[in-house]
């Protein structure tokens, strides 16, 4: 564990996977058999959208999918430890992507053997897989995808609209120190200013012609962005 953690380390940062890039990521699945190909189609959807990590996908089974293709919402994802279940009930933000897919559910709900789901891999056969593709996509347009860059798009996605503390309960982080990790919106120095400037009720300070803000005059027009 301790080694593979420090290997994580040395890895280049993933990036984000933007809608973009995810139809990029479709087009690279090469795979000539088509049971394999809607499997991989549908777990890099599977991802895209819920931000679920790939030992999740694990935990996705027949009904799960049954239910995705008729009510666009899949219920019941148990997340790390089993501890936590997910229920992903959001049909219009999710009517767009499942549309495309839904002949590959098809496929892989008449194709059903005797596991309890579809992705009932090896989790690393399954990682291997899935990466394999995003590293083709990679290629293409200049990025560094993996699995997570799903998972990290959502969750700045989210930090960027609604806040840090609305992507850690969507996310399902423990610790929001975490999900702070996951936000690569950038801010520059003039927004901060303004941000302070509400935060500090620069108005009411204003109004009291404080002598300071004659000393500090206020510079942040002239400012770039932060390092």
């Amino acid at each position: 564990m301790r080694e593979r953690r420090r290997h994580r380390k040395k890895q280049k940062a993933r990036d984000a996977c933007t809608h973009k890039d995810y139809q990029c990521v479709l087009s690279c699945i090469k795979s000539n058999d088509p049971i394999i190909k809607a499997r991989q189609r549908v777990a890099l959807t599977l991802l895209y959208m819920t931000g679920l990590r790939v030992s999740n996908l694990r935990n996705v089974y027949y009904h799960h999918l049954r239910d995705l293709k008729e009510n666009i919402t899949i219920t019941m994802i148990q997340t790390r430890q089993d501890t936590v279940q997910q229920t992903f009930p959001w049909q219009s933000a999710y009517a767009r992507l499942i549309q495309p897919i839904k002949n590959d559910i098809q496929l892989l709900l008449q194709s059903a053997g005797e596991e309890d789901g579809p992705f009932q891999l090896a989790r690393e056969h399954l990682n291997i897989s899935l990466n394999n593709i995003l590293k083709r996509a990679s290629a293409l347009v200049g990025k560094h995808f993996r699995t997570h860059s799903f998972r990290i798009h959502l969750a700045d996605r989210i930090i960027e609209s609604k806040g840090v503390v609305s992507a850690q309960k969507i996310i399902m982080h423990k610790n929001i120190n975490t999900t702070m990790i996951y936000n690569r919106t950038g801010i520059t120095k003039r927004e901060t200013a303004n941000v302070l400037r509400t935060a500090l009720d620069y108005e009411t300070l204003n109004s009291a012609a404080s002598p300071l803000m004659d000393e500090f005059p206020d510079t942040s027009k002239d400012l770039g962005e932060l390092s």
